[in-house]
C-alpha cells in the first residue's frame, strides 16, 4: 500500500492518465463468521435460480 501511495503521489504532479488496481491476495477474511452469527441463517438457503451454476457449451 505504501508503495501505491507513493506512486500516485508521484503522478498527481503530472498530467498523464492512469489507472491502478491494488487486488490483496484474499480480502475478504475471516471466511468463518463470527461466533455471534453461527445460527444467524439457520433456517435459510440460498437461492437457486436457473442460471445458478451454469455450465458453459463452449
Amino acid at each position: 500500500t505504501s508503495m501505491a501511495v507513493a506512486f500516485i503521489n508521484g503522478k498527481s504532479r503530472t498530467s498523464t492518465p492512469f489507472l491502478m488496481v491494488l487486488a490483496p491476495p484474499a480480502p475478504h477474511d475471516p471466511i468463518t463468521p463470527a461466533v455471534r452469527h453461527h445460527d444467524y441463517f439457520r433456517n435459510q438457503k440460498a437461492k437457486r435460480t436457473k442460471n445458478f451454476n451454469i455450465v458453459s457449451t463452449r
